[in-house]
């Protein structure tokens, strides 16, 4: 949901006017669009941004009104987001007058930001549990129905040339890529923001390589991406070591619980080793699964976001975290 907020300045206020106020506040020109954009990521403080639009009115209605500049956030937006919609007008009420008007409720109240003000570590891997989670839900929109006397059949040449097979077989590398991006992201966010963690890889790596020490001079990589090569997150147990090790969260007591699927007890360890070891199979050695039907699919997936959740929860319950940021924004 996108809400706007006005200022209704008695004077015609020129681009140029506009633009020497707002670019030192950190507003840039939104060509798409014809406006003004507000969009800070340098130490993640947008989620969504701010728009910045002007136009001229000669209408009764708005009395003395001669500029209306309005400034928008959509739904989703972060503080920081809400606080430079609200600050741009302060500003520029304070060089050409008018009055505050809130669309929102008709007053001339600046909007009230009850918005969580999260840390720059809480949005980075917030970033990188929204892309997941996306991905989970793109992932089930493309699975397939597959005819039963396909999945059936004893004829493997043939059940592997059908479509909607084959379809559901490209899936699984997705969703093992989706889950290794979860686990190495979400490891490489915690450790650039732990001033331990980085001190603790300094320590093991106290003779860097030319070739690394040239790409953290020049901002192109950091010691948490160097650290990160050292673990395969398409292997649990190589995941977990590095969590373990660097951010002292244990994988396996996530990966070991028991969930209640259809009736059935499985662990996550168990479902997610099946699906990385598809991928091995489908990718290095071209063998198509022919019971891959979207029964199967759809427990796959199921488990991929029941997993994400209760990992994140953990975070969240041993790190003092808000991570999902979807819920909180």
């Amino acid at each position: 949901m996108s809400i706007d907020l006005e200022l209704r300045s008695p004077h015609y206020i020129t681009k140029k006017e506009l633009e020497e106020i707002i670019f030192p506040l950190g507003w840039t020109t939104d060509k798409r669009y014809s406006s003004y954009i507000w969009y800070q990521t340098s130490n993640f403080e947008s989620t969504r941004g701010a728009w910045l639009d002007l136009r001229y009115v000669e209408n009764a209605q708005y009395r003395k009104t001669k500029t209306i500049i309005t400034s928008s956030t959509n739904a989703g937006r972060s503080y920081e987001d809400l606080e430079a919609q609200n600050n741009v007008l302060k500003v520029l009420k304070g060089h050409f007058g008018g009055y505050i008007y809130n669309t929102q409720d008709g007053t001339r109240n600046y909007i009230f930001n009850d918005i969580p003000k999260l840390l720059p570590l809480e949005k980075a891997i917030g970033f990188v549990y929204i892309t997941f989670s996306h991905n989970i839900i793109r992932a089930s929109i493309i699975v397939e129905e597959v005819d039963e006397r396909i999945i059936k059949s004893d004829d493997l040449y043939i059940a592997s040339l059908d479509k909607s097979l084959l379809r559901n077989n490209t899936v699984i590398p997705f969703l093992v890529t989706s889950l290794e991006t979860l686990l190495k992201y979400t490891f490489i966010k915690y450790i650039e923001n732990d001033d331990d963690a980085i001190e603790q890889i300094y320590k093991k790596n106290d003779r860097i390589h030319y070739s690394k020490l040239k790409g953290l001079l020049t901002g192109e990589t950091s010691m948490a991406e160097i650290e990160a090569k050292e673990f395969n997150f398409q292997n649990l147990s190589s995941a977990h070591e590095g969590y373990k090790k660097y951010i002292g969260i244990d994988l396996f007591s996530i990966l070991n619980k028991d969930i209640e699927y259809e009736g059935v007890s499985l662990t996550f360890r168990v479902v997610l080793s099946e699906i990385i070891e598809m991928r091995h199979e489908f990718i290095h050695e071209g063998v198509v699964n022919t019971k891959l039907g979207s029964k199967k699919m759809k427990k796959y997936i199921y488990f991929m976001k029941e997993f994400g959740s209760k990992f994140i929860e953990e975070f969240n319950y041993k790190k003092n975290l808000r991570l999902d940021l979807e819920e909180l924004l």
